[in-house]
């Protein structure tokens, strides 16, 4: 989960630092634009869409295990980039690897994490990535504005280094892409290590396993699948619109310039402290929302979700607009870009 962490430090990374790219301490030999601004926000995501491809590729061919670890490469070459460049189109260079990484994490990571639990706390392991998330978001919130570039763009390449001492030392691979690869002896050995069972036990489990991919192979049909089946179809329809969604609320953008927001509302609040506090209730509601999913159910929590991101955009939207506007009473409102 460090690597979710270290994947949610690059959401929010442009809020501190790009401030700091306008100023006398700035380490670029020249100022940037908007358009220059605009775009080192927005090339991560460029990156996090051709991570999926590459990263789910390499897992069916050389493993899980591997896979993780390749991911921390771009990553680690990304953030280097950032902490020593002086030229902006490096930047871009940087924050388009530090991406890619990213959507590997969120795909390989989520096939790792299902493929190693047990059925009765794959749910629970699945909240603990989206914390690990909120938390590598807070991070950049938090520290990013009292360090230089440089020194701040190190510190987020700590995670990676304990990441890929500990995980290369002490993780398995999957026990289903061992089994899918006729590595059987491997396999038992992995499942007695992740869930402390007898040999016995391992055994029949892999043997379970081999039933499953069995019937995988006889019905995998490739994309077209997808699109035979009405209730594939209906499932792709929800889960590309859930991404969709996702995506087209503004969370992104305002996450990478939300230091910016807060400079711009002429709070009395500090940018900085108001960009922790949001890091800290984000984490805070992660927490909460785990706690109650079983309770609730994924659909309720999924809408209150939306109803609430549509809310505070919505918000956010009106007093930009009345701030434009030179609204008499905007003072007063202080208060609603935080809230």
């Amino acid at each position: 989960n460090l690597l979710a962490f270290t994947a949610g430090i690059g959401f929010s990374w442009t809020s501190p630092v790009l401030p700091k790219l306008h100023g006398a301490n700035s380490p670029l030999s020249t100022p940037i634009d908007a358009s220059q601004e605009s775009l080192i926000a927005s090339i991560l995501c460029v990156g996090a869409a051709i991570g999926p491809f590459l990263f789910g590729y390499l897992a069916d061919k050389i493993g899980r295990k591997k896979t993780l670890l390749s991911i921390a490469v771009p990553m680690i070459v990304g953030i280097t980039t950032l902490a020593f460049t002086d030229q902006v189109k490096l930047y871009y260079f940087g924050r388009l690897l530090y991406g890619i990484g990213s959507g590997g994490v969120f795909t390989v990571l989520t096939m790792y994490t299902g493929e190693i639990t047990a059925d009765y706390n794959r749910g629970k392991f699945s909240c603990i990535l989206g914390i690990f998330v909120a938390l590598g978001v807070l991070y950049p919130f938090s520290i990013g504005g009292f360090l230089s570039v440089r020194i701040f763009c190190l510190s987020c390449f700590l995670p990676l280094q304990v990441f890929l001492i500990f995980f290369t030392l002490y993780a398995p691979e999957s026990p289903s892409y061992l089994v899918r690869t006729s590595r059987y002896d491997e396999a038992e050995t992995a499942l007695i290590n992740l869930h402390s069972l007898t040999k016995c036990q391992a055994r029949d489990d892999v043997s379970e396993l081999q039933r499953i991919q069995d019937l995988q192979a006889k019905t995998k049909g490739g994309v077209a699948e997808l699109f035979n089946s009405k209730g594939t179809r209906k499932a792709f329809i929800i889960s590309a619109g859930l991404l969709i969604i996702q995506q087209f609320s503004g969370i992104n953008a305002v996450t990478g310039f939300m230091e910016n927001i807060f400079r711009a509302t002429g709070s009395s609040i500090p940018p900085q402290a108001a960009t922790t506090l949001v890091g800290v209730i984000q984490v805070v509601t992660v927490f909460i929302t785990s706690s109650l999913i079983e309770k609730l159910g994924r659909k309720f929590l999924l809408m209150a979700s939306a109803m609430g991101a549509a809310a505070s955009i919505i918000l956010l939207g009106l007093y930009f607009f009345l701030h434009k506007h030179e609204f008499r009473l905007l003072e007063y409102f202080w208060w609603l870009p935080i809230s």
